[in-house]
């Protein structure tokens, strides 16, 4: 075997050890990626899902204060209608507010008071809807519970805008930490593809090489083997060529000739192939 040949050996061998070192390290790379890029994804969907339930919860607040308003004014109990709807759906969703923000101690700060405020809130409107029940038209009393039930409103409004603006903040920063991982993802996956096909060019390269390197030292010991051949084939002596196993590697003419055959009829054949077992066993020992 050439020495050209031994080295571009090594080099396919050290070029797909390479590629595989590569490609696992790329892989982790990408998986850690990916790990992130999913992590990011979870805490946009949180950040919506709590503006969701704040959205939920103003328009809740909203249909309270107009049953309750709706119902003062007319004393028509379809609006009561609306209100205990509204009712059940406020708390509810202040309730779901603040296990979505589990994690953040601040809007649990502001989750509790709102529920505090709609409490405080539910009770009045709860009094005047009473009232109101039992009186035809509308009080100084009422009026008053009204003012209050305002103010209420106003400060939970702004309780809640505060926790809406937390939350905008956060899913801005969430959105640029996703964006940032879904192209540092897809750099890594352009960079594997690149590699993968730098690597298969290089590769594709060398066993070219390998193989013609190989054609040509078959052919050099072809011809030296076709030379032997010749130089056996023109003396007068029998001579053959066996391997461990008895078979004939190579035979010259003179000695295909014993058996009426050419030298290549006799490759790869042993004596028991050719004579009685005896005289096989005798060539054997020789």
């Amino acid at each position: 075997m050439s020495k050209n040949r031994i080295a571009t050996e090594r080099k396919i061998k050290a070029s797909f050890g390479l590629m595989v070192v590569v490609l696992c390290f790329l892989t982790s790379l990408s998986y850690q990626n990916s790990k992130r890029y999913e992590d990011t994804s979870k805490w946009v969907s949180h950040s919506n899902q709590v503006l969701y339930h704040s959205e939920q919860i103003l328009s809740a607040a909203i249909d309270l204060e107009t049953g309750q308003r709706g119902y003062l004014i007319t004393g028509d109990r379809i609006f009561l209608e609306h209100y205990e709807v509204a009712k059940t759906k406020i708390t509810d969703h202040i309730a779901k507010l603040k296990t979505s923000t589990s994690d953040n101690p601040s809007q649990q700060k502001r989750s509790d008071t709102l529920m505090f405020l709609t409490n405080r809130r539910l009770k009045l409107l709860d009094n005047i809807v009473n009232l109101r029940r039992t009186t035809a038209s509308i009080t100084e009393t009422m009026t008053t519970m009204s003012y209050e039930s305002k103010s209420l409103l106003d400060n939970f409004r702004a309780v809640l805008r505060n926790c809406q603006n937390e939350e905008n903040n956060l899913l801005k920063i969430r959105i640029k930490d996703n964006e940032r991982e879904t192209n540092s993802f897809n750099s890594t996956l352009v960079i594997l593809i690149v590699f993968i096909l730098v690597v298969l060019v290089i590769a594709y390269s060398i066993i070219q090489r390998y193989l013609i390197l190989r054609e040509k030292d078959e052919q050099i010991i072809q011809a030296n083997w076709q030379m032997l051949q010749s130089i056996l084939d023109n003396t007068n002596s029998v001579i053959y060529i066996k391997d461990l196993k008895g078979k004939y590697m190579l035979v010259n003419k003179k000695f295909a000739s014993h058996f009426n055959c050419t030298p290549q009829d006799l490759v790869g054949k042993t004596s028991f192939d050719l004579v009685d077992e005896e005289t096989a066993k005798k060539l054997t020992e020789k």
